[in-house]
């Protein structure tokens, strides 16, 4: 019965191969990317494969992709950045969700089909304009994550989704890492997982192959063929597995054997010729004399239209082969073309070349220049096999090179190869190789063949010495039988056939010990059956020339001898040409110390041509300058060394001068201290000496110091004292003397004292302008000074002491004060005075002062002023009394002093005032007395009182009998009635008041018309309101006295 597969419900994962690094991009200006740059590499683009490895089929496939932040999503065709899906066409995508830095979520829409060939299909996500409207990045740097959904992936189908174009916009910097980790789930429940940490890296330069090849069919050619045998045909093909705007630059050469007509290469592409093309003939300096050229383009051909070189009419190249030369057979090949290509690209940036099969960077030299390559690739093509043959020959066919191909015996007689020769240290091109062919084309074969050559020799009277540098090797043996190569320290010189016996003393290689010493190399073969070819090598090398050669040509001599149906001989002839080198050494000395100032040079220069040394080598110190030159500086070289000695001296500096300074310091005391010594003298000698101070080292050489001298100084003169020492004495000062100090002490004189006294003076008189009144006493100030004098007994001089100067002014002096009169000075000022102030004498005037005149007045008052008790009745009107006084006032208009003249004083008396009658009253004051005044008198005030005078009272009347109380006696009518209550009398009293009364008139009291006396109306109104009270009646009885005045 049938077996059923069990239920896998399965998903596999991982992240695509790529590169090992992710690239570090950046927005430029213009708004492209670093990662746009053709010639930056960023490599394939980041991406997820997932196969449902499984036999269900997986419903709703999500893969949650976690970006590290900043990736650049895959740039498509169109130019804008999004996703890349591909898968069977049976699964179909569903959705694209991104999520942005900020944490939304927007739809990336799915709607491209990039291809479709029946069985996939592919699918393209963009960042569309709406997309960036809404804020994501056009190139989706600011998304974190994406979410590609699938609808189904069927069983054994793969999808993959491409998510980076390998180039990240971040600040992370190389060697940190960038990390991408995804999920891929399904509703089914499959699920698997990765994580990758990719290397942050800088792009690199895009990196090309060069794809090139030769078109040449090889084969067989006959150097002297007449009929096209000798001619070849082969072009070359340059290009690209990409093409690039870069420039490039090509180096092509021709085959070895061959030569070419350079102005016969022309460079096709598209059929057409290469316009800025550049082809440049470089000579015969191939590794073994191929003709070589650099072509230069302004871009890099690529594989699809490659760039020819061929002729002018886009054919491909006729070479020719070269006549008269060896048989050989020859090849080129990818694996031996490190120093020899026939097709390579020259490489000025290795970073930006990719090596395809057999390639590989080597460095090459061409003429005078070097080369790096990167060699022609293993292709078929570039595989290249050729030789070059005779018809019916038996015969040598030795030649000889430098450093070119090998040239032929008879070829080398008139245009030989050169070599170099320098007899101490080396050059260039001093090492060849002769090549003995021994070359059968006839038919049969030979029985023997001996192929000899001489090796040049000094010592045998060659202009050169040859010397092999080792065993020779047999290249080439084709059909020859005992083949040998023997060798001799002797000439064998002979030109007939040669003989077995010739050769008795030759050793093979293993017995030779010095390769220098040998003389002689044979080439011997037995039998050569044709077609034959031996072919042998042997290096050789220029080991001495003859003493006066610069270049010659030196001669080989060979001798061929063969056995082929008869004896076969000749004795043809190498040559080469040897151009002596010498040395020109050149050496800068310091002439003073013969020290080299820098290394000396060696130019290895070929004799017969100029030279030229050089005067001054880099980095000589400025400081030198050149004394002479030994030998020549330049000329022809001859044949032996030269050396040319540039020699030097040190600049100096001789404005160098050097100052010492030596003092001889004189002191002078006073031993008593008591006047001021002389002042110290110092001496200060400088001598000098001069110096030249080498620029270079800095040393410093000095001459001689120069010699001086302190002159004789006499010790000046210091009153009252004579010094110890009249004078020092004149010193001669050499750079030995040392600072000096010498003391002189003055001793004091004996001295005589004495006192010397002057009085300065100064008088202060006042003078009255018109002498009217008496002017003040004048005032006379003085001061004595006094001071000390001395005298010298021994010499006479008179000295003096100080002054006494203290508190030597004259006081200030007011004027005095004189009343009416102003002084022209207030005050006499104070005066220092010292005893050099001669007596002064001053005079102040007095002038009287303007006065005004003017009255002033004073009044003085008295008031007297009636009261009467118990205001029963009216008092008396005051009495007011005054007296005016007046005097004159003179008021000075200088000092506003006011003086005054004598009061009026006549009459001035107030009269006394009798107090006015009041009835039934009587004063306390019956008169107010007389009263003398005067300007000083105070105002005064005076109350008189009036006391009621007392009433006897009678008894009762009878009823029978009535008194009418309101009834006064007519006769009585004029006397006052003065009431005496309870025995008491009230006495009116003097006040005297200062307050100033106004000043009223005085009045007289009015007297009775029938008495004359005084009438008072308050008296009688209190009399008539007593009677009415009696009238009313007392209930009680009193006793009253009445007294009637």
């Amino acid at each position: 019965m049938p077996v059923e597969n069990p239920a896998r419900n399965s998903l596999d994962s991982s992240f695509a191969i790529g590169e090992n690094n992710i690239y570090r991009d950046q927005v430029n200006p213009d708004g492209s990317h670093r990662s746009d740059d053709p010639k930056l590499t960023y490599g394939a683009q980041r991406r997820i494969e997932i196969i449902n490895n499984g036999n269900q089929t997986q419903q709703d496939v999500t893969t949650h992709i976690n970006l590290e932040p900043g990736t650049v999503l895959v740039k498509l065709s169109n130019g804008k950045y999004g996703l890349l899906l591909n898968s069977s066409d049976i699964n179909k995508p569903k959705s694209i969700v991104a999520t942005l830095e900020d944490g939304r979520k927007v739809n990336i829409p799915i709607n491209i089909s990039t291809f479709s060939d029946g069985r996939s299909i592919g699918y393209a996500a963009l960042i569309t304009s709406d997309l960036v409207n809404s804020g994501v990045n056009a190139d989706g740097t600011n998304i974190t994550s994406l979410d590609v959904t699938y609808t189904s992936l069927e069983p054994g189908t793969k999808l993959e989704i491409s998510f980076g174009n390998n180039g990240l916009i971040s600040d992370k910097k190389p060697g940190e890492v960038a990390t991408y980790s995804y999920t891929v789930t399904s509703a089914n429940g499959a699920s698997h997982n990765g994580v990758q940490s990719i290397p942050i890296a800088d792009p690199k330069g895009f990196q090309y192959q060069f794809t090139g090849w030769i078109n040449f069919a090889g084969g067989d050619y006959q150097p002297n063929s007449e009929n096209g045998g000798n001619i070849a045909k082969i072009s070359y093909t340059l290009q690209h597995v990409n093409y690039s705007d870069e420039a490039s630059s090509y180096l092509i050469e021709i085959p070895r054997g061959f030569t070419v007509n350079p102005s016969d290469l022309h460079l096709f592409q598209n059929n057409k010729e290469v316009k800025d093309g550049k082809i440049e003939y470089l000579g015969t300096v191939g590794e073994h004399g191929e003709q070589t050229f650099v072509i230069s383009l302004p871009f890099m051909p690529f594989y699809g239209i490659p760039v020819y070189v061929k002729d002018a009419n886009n054919q491909d190249l006729t070479i020719t082969a070269t006549p008269n030369q060896a048989p050989a057979n020859y090849s080129y090949a990818p694996t031996l073309v490190d120093t020899n290509p026939l097709i390579a690209e020259i490489v000025t940036d290795k970073n930006k070349f990719t090596p395809v099969s057999y390639q590989a960077f080597h460095t090459i030299t061409r003429g005078n220049q070097t080369f790096t390559i990167l060699n022609m690739p293993g292709f078929g093509p570039n595989w290249v096999n050729y030789s070059f043959s005779y018809a019916s020959t038996y015969s040598s066919f030795d030649s000889i090179r430098s450093n070119g191909d090998y040239i032929q015996a008879g070829d080398s007689l008139t245009n030989p190869p050169k070599l170099n020769y320098i007899q101490n240290g080396q050059v260039d091109n001093t090492n060849g190789s002769l090549k003995l062919n021994t070359y059968l084309s006839d038919l049969g074969k030979s029985d023997c063949s001996y192929n000899l050559v001489n090796l040049p020799d000094v010592a045998l009277g060659d202009n050169t010495t040859i010397s092999l540098t080792g065993q020779g090797t047999i290249s080439e043996n084709r059909n020859g039988e005992n083949v040998q190569l023997l060798y001799s320290t002797k000439h064998i010189n002979k030109t007939e056939a040669l003989t077995e016996d010739d050769f008795k003393d030759f050793i093979t290689a293993d017995k030779v010990t010095d390769w220098s010493a040998i003389k002689t190399v044979l080439l011997k073969a037995g039998t050569l059956t044709s077609p034959g070819n031996i072919t042998a090598e042997l290096p050789f090398k220029v080991t001495e020339m003859k003493d006066g050669e610069i270049n010659t040509n030196v001669i080989f001599n060979t001798n061929f001898t063969g056995f082929h149906n008869a004896i076969t001989h000749s004795n043809p002839q190498l040559a080469l040409n040897v151009q002596r080198y010498i040395n020109v050494t050149t050496k800068w000395v310091d002439d003073d110390t013969d020290q080299e100032l820098a290394p000396s040079t060696t130019q290895m220069v070929r004799s017969g041509d100029t030279y030229q040394t050089i005067a001054k080598p880099a980095d000589l110190n400025p400081n030198y300058r050149l004394e002479r030159v030994e030998g020549n500086q330049y000329g022809v070289t001859g044949a032996n060394d030269l050396i040319v000695t540039y020699h030097y001296k040190a600049l100096t500096d001789d404005s160098l001068k050097e100052s010492k300074s030596i003092t001889r310091t004189i002191n002078y005391v006073v031993n008593d201290g008591q006047v001021q010594a002389p002042d110290t003298v110092v001496q200060a000698v400088t001598l000098i000496r001069h110096g030249s101070k080498n620029l270079v080292t800095g040393n410093i050489t000095w001459g001689q110091w120069s010699d001086d001298q302190w002159n004789e100084v006499v010790s000046k003169t210091v009153k009252g004292y004579h010094p110890d020492k009249e004078s020092v004495a004149q010193q001669k000062v050499t750079t030995n003397t040392d600072n000096t100090t010498i003391t002189v002490h003055y001793i004091k004189n004996p001295i005589v004292s004495s006192t010397e006294s002057k009085t300065v003076k100064r008088t202060i008189n006042y003078l009255v302008d018109g002498n009217e009144v008496p002017a003040p006493d004048s005032v006379n100030q003085e001061f004595t000074f006094s001071r000390d004098v001395f005298t010298d007994t021994i010499t006479g001089d008179v000295t003096y002491g100080n002054w006494n100067v203290d508190n030597t002014s004259f006081e200030a002096v007011d004027s005095p004060s004189l009343k009416g009169y102003t002084p022209d000075l207030k005050s006499v000022t104070a005066l220092t005075v010292t005893p050099d102030t001669k007596d002064t004498v001053i005079t102040v005037t007095y002038t009287k002062n303007p006065i005004v005149t003017s009255t002033e007045n004073k009044t003085v008052k008295r008031t007297i002023n009636y009261l009467v008790d118990g205001n029963e009745v009216s008092a008396p009107d005051s009495v007011n009394q005054e007296f005016i006084f007046s005097r004159d006032v003179f008021t000075d208009t200088v000092t506003g002093d006011v003086t005054y003249g004598n009061w009026n004083v006549d009459n001035t008396s107030f009269e006394a005032v009798d107090s006015p009658s009041l009835k039934g009253y009587t004063p306390d004051l019956k008169s107010v007395t007389a009263l003398t005044v005067t300007p000083d008198t105070k105002d005064t005030v005076i109350t008189v009182t009036y006391t009621k005078n007392p009433v006897e009272v009678q008894p009762t009347p009878k009823p029978t009998e009535s008194v009418d109380s309101n009834k006064t006696d007519p006769a009585d009518s004029t006397n006052t009635m003065t009431k005496h209550v309870n025995s008491t009398t009230v006495t009116a009293k003097s006040q005297i008041i200062n307050q100033v009364v106004p000043s009223q008139p005085v009045t007289k009291s009015k007297k009775l018309p029938q008495t004359g006396e005084e009438h008072n109306s308050l008296a009688t109104i209190g009399l008539l309101i007593l009677s009415l009270a009696t009238g009313l009646g007392l209930k009680k009885r009193k006793k009253i006295n009445l007294l009637i005045d």
